[in-house]
């Protein structure tokens, strides 16, 4: 065996993948944690790993329009019903059609830049996931007739957005899939944070 052959077959036990139709080695390994996104088993495994990043999730099996009254309809990064409770304080109610077993793979992790899912509650073939409500998306600012931001604006806004993608690709292990103005939302008092479309 030649050395090139003993280098490039040392090399062959240490890569991760090859690309189709060629013997160019991929340059970087793939974290060991990788292996858990997209699957069943994810949300505990980064759970154990990371137990700091999340926070217990209220879960319950009861009718959500029992708890919550309807006010109106609103898209914040995706449809749902804006709601309050007996304490008078609003959140934003979405549906998503799925079965009971998902409700326990459900984690919230909480993050100054993300929308923060409060509780999620079961009902009829359906998961209501109730969320915080914020004020305005910057798609509403883009299309008003001030919608032109200034630059120490924009660089406010970018900073703040990019901080919560890091959070979702490294703490969480997930893409968001959808990052748009419309997706992006800000509250009176400052806060600008990333919706999670369900």
């Amino acid at each position: 065996m030649s050395a090139q052959e003993a280098t490039k077959d040392k090399a062959s036990h240490n890569r991760v993948s090859v690309f189709p139709r060629s013997g160019n080695l991929l340059k970087r390994p793939l974290e060991p944690e990788s292996t858990v996104q997209g699957t069943k088993q994810g949300a505990p495994k980064l759970q154990k790993q990371r137990p700091w990043a999340f926070n217990a999730l209220p879960r319950t099996a009861c009718n959500p329009w029992s708890r919550y009254q309807k006010s109106f309809k609103m898209n914040q990064a995706g449809r749902g019903w804006v709601v309050y409770n007996n304490t008078f304080s609003e959140a934003i109610i979405k549906e998503v059609k799925t079965t009971s077993k998902d409700l326990a793979r459900l984690i919230t992790s909480p993050h100054k830049n993300i929308v923060e899912l409060q509780e999620a509650i079961y009902h009829e073939g359906a998961i209501f996931l109730v969320y915080e409500i914020m004020d305005i998306s910057l798609s509403q600012i883009f299309s008003s007739p001030l919608g032109r931001l200034q630059l120490f604006e924009v660089a406010a806004f970018s900073r703040e957005i990019l901080t919560g993608l890091e959070h979702i690709h490294k703490h969480l292990k997930i893409a968001h899939g959808d990052i748009s103005s419309s997706s992006i939302l800000l509250s009176v008092t400052g806060a600008v944070k990333i919706g999670m479309l369900s």
